[in-house]
């Protein structure tokens, strides 16, 4: 047991008190008449014994009560950070609020993030000149350190914290809430976690444990009790791989439920540019994800916004989805050949079906390095010609570019094995050629997108050209087959490059080497496979809030770019273009929504950023669970539970300083006094009946 004030138990001598005015007492000598010498005798027999015994106890009674009193002002505790230290020792904390919008849920105390900054204000009280504080939020906006005569600033800190997006593990905050402490030079080290300690937002991490951070004591606040309702839309995404204007288009809303009950007769809405569209109703189970489905039809080309909503709940935060599309309203194809001739099957099949839909600029091979391939939708190569460019040809494919690759239309021409090398896609093992016989189509995977809608469900089925020469491959599970021969080798296949993608067909489109440029499916085969490459990068990237947005700044004009973010705020950079398709990284995503880019007026990009799904989920960590997984950082860690209607004075100071016993010491002394008294009563009638 030590003392917080232990320099009061100087009064402890005042014990002594009692006992000189018990030892005065004793030199008084008090004249007693006795009528008889028997009764005399009776008397020293039976009354000054008492009287002396009773003296004896009152004596000790009144040394008792003062040692009692002293003892409860210097608060004994039973055990302490540091003995001697006492309350003077200074301390360096951390606070860290949850401000996630999971913290948004409103039970009759308020919203949980209220709560929490109202329970952060009470802390503050607990510390003393001197001592050390820093507020952390999970959003990442952590303050400064200051002391605690700067608490009108910590205050203000508190009070500004509003529902962050952004959300980090709380493992990460706590880690670094220990490295800081770790360099403190105070004695006392303390964190404090005011969270509703989210299963899916406190992961553990397979990372090394923190060491040295001296003796942490850590105080776990949670705020929950309400069984929350809240539905969250967790994806929106299309199931389309090609979008043509006037058909309709497939959206999916992933819809989970992450509530412990069932909820029925719930709605969401598509919303088009700003516009509801279509709406859907549902049930669903609890816990259960689903899938709701939207038909929509785009009525015109350009940047194409959409979200997908829910209704009111618990949590508002979570009830939108966002994406974007991009439909342009023309195809740049660049048709690249040794002869120009190589090509003109192909050229006719688009122009014949939409000639103002694909603008087709025509070359020679040879001259690949004379254009900006990044301004090309579909870029289309037929022969070798362009083998000393293959390292410009891979940058475009790597930065999302898309390339249609044929063989050399003569048979000396015919071997494209530079190139395939080039672009790690498989090498032709032969080149096939026959005069008497031709070669006929095996499989085919009619659930590839560049066969939507070709063919009627129950009719799916091509007449196979017949094939002259060809280009024995096999895509060694490097790609997909999308049209296989008879001998298993690839007719038709896809290979991904870094971010873009590679059709490679292994039969040049003229009658020499085959008669598929007269067939039927031809035309609308070359039209799909245009379109499939060129909406490859049309649908969103998945970002959500907090991750750096990738642009491509390939079409600026002017060096400056606008940003009008979700919230219509407008952000002015000058963005640092890199690599081949000139990328430039936006990082200031703090919000959902659509994010539109601009320069000289023109809008020339828009990206969807959606929120972290974890953050919606329903299920929370008891504080045995927290215990461990704040083990893993450090198993030295002190985990002491708090409740928000605990008093915090009491508790903080009962973890630093041990538990306090001067309100026993006090109780006992005044029992002492109690006893006191009586037996002084008694002393008193025992002295008067001697007297008498």
């Amino acid at each position: 047991m030590t003392f917080l004030n232990p320099a009061l138990l100087f009064g402890l001598l005042a014990a002594s008190i009692p006992i000189l005015i018990h030892l005065l007492n004793l030199r008084k000598l008090q004249k007693v008449e006795f009528s008889t010498l028997a009764f005399l005798k009776e008397l020293q027999k039976t009354k000054v014994r008492k009287i002396r015994l009773k003296q004896w106890i009152l004596l000790l009674l009144r040394v008792l009560i003062i040692l009692f009193l002293v003892m409860s002002f210097a608060r004994p505790a039973l055990q302490s950070v540091s003995i001697g230290l006492g309350s003077t020792t200074k301390t360096s904390a951390v606070i860290i609020i949850d401000n996630s919008f999971s913290m948004s849920v409103v039970n009759e105390g308020g919203s949980y993030l209220n709560q929490a900054k109202a329970a952060a204000k009470n802390i503050l009280n607990e510390f003393t000149e001197g001592d050390e504080v820093t507020i952390i939020t999970i959003d990442g906006n952590d303050s400064e350190s200051f002391t605690s005569s700067n608490k009108p600033l910590l205050l203000k800190n508190i009070e500004e914290i509003k529902t962050g997006l952004f959300s980090r593990d709380l493992v990460e905050p706590v880690k670094y809430s220990l490295e800081k402490l770790g360099a403190s030079k105070n004695f006392n080290k303390e964190i404090y976690i005011l969270s509703d300690f989210q299963t899916d937002r406190f992961t553990e991490q397979e990372e090394a444990a923190i060491q040295n951070s001296g003796n942490v004591k850590v105080y776990l606040l949670p705020f929950t009790g309400n069984n929350v309702n809240n539905l969250s839309i967790n994806q929106l995404r299309s199931e389309n791989q090609i979008f043509e204007l006037n058909k309709a288009v497939t959206f999916t809303a992933v819809v989970k439920n992450n509530s412990s009950v069932p909820s029925s007769n719930n709605v969401v809405s598509l919303f088009v540019n700003g516009k509801r569209t279509a709406q859907q109703s549902f049930d669903i189970q609890a816990g259960e994800s689903i899938q709701v489905e939207f038909e929509q039809t785009l009525a015109s080309p350009g940047f194409i916004d959409l979200f997908a909503e829910l209704e009111e709940d618990d949590i508002q935060f979570d009830n939108r989805s966002y994406m974007k599309l991009y439909v342009p309203e023309q195809i740049k194809i660049l048709a690249l050949a040794d002869e120009q001739n190589d090509l003109s099957y192909f050229n006719i099949a688009l122009e014949g079906i939409n000639n103002t839909y694909f603008d087709i600029e025509k070359s020679n091979t040879s001259r690949i390095n004379s254009f900006d391939l990044a301004s090309y939708n579909v870029v289309v190569l037929s022969g070798n010609n362009y083998a000393g460019n293959i390292q410009k040809l891979r940058n475009y494919i790597e930065a999302g570019g898309s390339v249609i690759l044929f063989p050399g239309a003569s048979d000396e021409n015919a071997d494209i094995s530079e190139i395939t090398n080039g672009l790690n896609i498989p090498t032709p093992e032969s080149f096939v050629k026959s005069d008497e016989s031709f070669f006929s189509f095996g499989q085919v995977d009619y659930e590839h997108p560049v066969f939507t809608e070709l063919f009627e469900d129950d009719k799916k089925q091509i007449d196979s050209p017949d094939i002259y020469k060809y280009l024995k491959i096999f895509n060694k599970g490097r790609g997909k087959t999308i049209i296989s021969l008879l001998d298993g080798a690839a007719f038709l296949s896809e290979y991904s490059l870094g971010n873009g993608k590679v059709l490679l067909f292994s039969s040049l489109p003229t009658l020499s080497w085959s008669n598929f440029p007269v067939k039927g499916i031809f035309a609308p085969l070359i039209n799909k496979v245009v379109s499939y490459l060129s909406f490859a990068k049309s649908k969103s990237d998945r970002y959500i809030v907090g991750d750096e947005i990738n642009v491509s700044g390939s079409s600026l004009v002017q060096p400056q770019v606008k940003v009008i973010k979700p919230d219509n705020t407008e952000e002015y950079i000058q963005p640092e273009l890199k690599g081949f398709n000139k990328m430039f990284t936006y990082p200031n995503t703090d919000i959902n929504g659509i994010y539109k880019f601009y320069n000289e007026l023109k809008l020339f990009e828009t990206v969807s950023v959606n929120l972290d799904s974890r953050e919606s989920g329903g299920s929370y960590l008891d504080i045995d669970e927290v215990e461990e997984l704040l083990a893993g950082l450090n198993s030295e860690l002190n985990i002491i539970e708090l409740d928000k209607n605990d008093n915090f004075s009491e508790k903080i100071s009962q973890a630093r300083f041990g538990t306090e016993l001067w309100k026993l010491f006090l109780i006992i002394a005044l029992a002492l006094a109690l006893i006191e008294m009586l037996v002084s009563k008694s002393s008193k009638k025992d002295m008067a009946a001697v007297k008498g």
